[in-house]
């Protein structure tokens, strides 16, 4: 679409009114080598090779068989659809996966913040799996759950764990030791 546009600009700066150029331009973008299929759209639909008026004379017009360049074009796109999955599986980023009793961090929602305040909040444990990669997690501080995807946990290092986020125990008192994360 932006190639159209860019065609109809450049005869809009002539003497031409783009309404007047516009069956030119149409048959110039089907005339349009593709990056991808390697043909014009008009090689695909009609076996001929055309050029625009001018650029090519009248009696070389080449014939394409049409069987053999549309498969030859349905492997270059599928070639190009392979390429293009690579590239963007490579710069995806990869699912941690939590186990049961793993402390987290939860990102908190950018409409209740500010700048300055933290962008995750917690720590909390992670209490249950849930299908879809999802958590319930179990506040340290309360005794609330939430339930939250893996895209919005971070796993919390276990020296940034202190005796302030460890649980009291039934008599009120905090536990002497602390909770440490198996890492198997």
């Amino acid at each position: 679409m932006s190639t159209m546009k860019s065609m109809l600009t450049a005869v809009e700066t002539g003497e031409r009114s783009w309404q007047d150029a516009l069956c030119e331009v149409q048959l110039a973008m089907n005339c349009t080598t593709n990056r991808v299929t390697k043909f014009s759209p008009l090689e695909l639909f009609i076996g001929r090779e055309a050029r625009p008026m001018g650029l090519l004379p009248i009696n070389d017009e080449a014939k394409v068989d049409c069987k053999q360049a549309r498969a030859q074009a349905k492997v270059n796109m599928e070639n190009n659809a392979k390429y293009e999955k690579g590239r963007v599986d490579r710069n995806k980023a990869k699912i941690v996966k939590h186990k049961v009793g793993d402390h987290v961090l939860l990102r908190s929602e950018e409409r209740h913040q500010t700048k300055l305040d933290p962008k995750f909040k917690g720590p909390f444990v992670v209490a249950e799996l849930l299908e879809g990669d999802r958590y319930l997690l179990k506040s340290l501080t309360n005794k609330r759950t939430y339930k939250y995807s893996h895209e919005s946990l971070r796993s919390l290092p276990d020296e940034q764990i202190s005796d302030e986020n460890v649980e009291k125990n039934d008599s009120g008192e905090k536990d002497s030791g602390r909770k440490t994360r198996s890492r198997t």
